[in-house]
């Protein structure tokens, strides 16, 4: 809270109003439950109007996260969607606190450098690390296992929190401090895994962007992601019907029917969402002809490809594909000038 209380406000209504005795702040050991605490992260993004809580470089003014994320939803794999992050996040940040994937074989870390960051209890680090791992765990649709992590800085007097955010945050293996680097370690083959997720199901993930982001994610395990998973594998991507996926994953078509219908949502409204990230994706990272395109989603003419993407996005596709090319250029052309 000390955040809120250099910027003049009064602390003490804040945790009335979120159910949090004040005393819990005097207390060394002093806990909130997580309901409490994803509301009191959720207020301070609000009121602050910054998603880093002062900690960055500049405010991230509130909303910016949902911006990034539809920035990298559409990226082939997740080694991608990490890249456009780090690359987006440190055009707003000038790379303050910067982060970076390291890839050696079948080895992989995500690096995070917080040494120029106005952050001495490594909290806007630590948070980071977090959320960058439920954002990719969403996105591939299922649980990384870290087989370490790795913290720069010693066991000091943040140690009790420390080691509750990361057990009960990452699902780490070993958790080793003044290392030489701060990181994740995990296996590499993550990094080539599809992004199974689309506008929609994102859409779904920012309802409630606290708890989705600082609690265990179960959003692997919904039905949604798993048919997207399972369309993601299918190289044509229109094999898949309601009967053959309620097959793979052992439950009934009525079943299925149901319990998508209790997420929100139906098989058709995946498989067209899918269908159109798929396009959306192969413009922007192939050079795919347009007609090879329209065939691997699905339509055996052009032209009603052509009517599609235009409904999807307001644009033509050769239109959509040379936007991105100029996007990426002027950003690229951007990049030096905030490093």
């Amino acid at each position: 809270m000390d955040i809120a209380e250099r910027k003049g406000e009064d602390v003490a209504p804040i945790l009335l109003s979120l159910g949090i005795p004040a005393s819990v702040l005097a207390e060394p050991d002093g806990r909130v439950d997580f309901d409490q605490y994803a509301r009191l992260i959720e207020h301070l993004w609000r009121s602050l109007d910054d998603e880093l809580l002062g900690y960055g470089r500049r405010p991230f003014r509130y909303g910016t996260f949902a911006m990034l994320a539809h920035a990298v939803i559409r990226s082939s794999s997740l080694e991608r969607a990490l890249g456009n992050l780090s690359r987006y996040y440190g055009l707003l940040q000038d790379g303050r606190p910067h982060f970076r994937i390291e890839r050696e074989q079948d080895q992989a870390r995500f690096v995070l450098d917080d040494a120029a960051a106005r952050d001495p209890g490594h909290f806007l680090g630590s948070m980071i690390l977090v959320i960058c791992y439920r954002i990719c765990c969403w996105l591939i649709g299922s649980t990384i296992r870290v087989e370490r992590t790795l913290l720069k800085f010693p066991e000091h007097e943040y140690r009790f929190m420390h080691r509750a955010f990361y057990a009960n945050s990452v699902y780490a293996g070993p958790l080793r401090y003044e290392a030489a680097q701060t990181a994740l370690c995990f296996s590499a083959k993550y990094l080539d895994m599809p992004i199974v997720q689309d506008e929609a199901s994102l859409r779904a993930f920012l309802r409630d962007t606290s708890r989705t982001l600082l609690r265990p994610d179960d959003g692997a395990k919904t039905l949604g992601t798993q048919i997207r998973r399972l369309l993601g594998q299918d190289e044509q991507g229109l094999a898949l019907r309601l009967g053959s996926a309620a097959r793979e994953l052992s439950i009934s078509p009525q079943t299925l029917r149901r319990r998508l219908q209790s997420e929100g949502t139906t098989f058709m409204a995946i498989k067209h969402d899918w269908r159109r990230g798929l396009a959306m994706r192969l413009l922007a990272e192939t050079s795919m002809p347009i007609s090879d395109i329209a065939r691997r989603t699905g339509f055996t003419e052009s032209s009603a490809f052509h009517r599609a993407f235009k409904k999807w996005t307001g644009m033509q596709p050769n239109a959509y594909r040379a936007s991105l090319a100029q996007r990426a250029a002027e950003t690229a052309h951007a990049a030096p000038e905030n490093q």
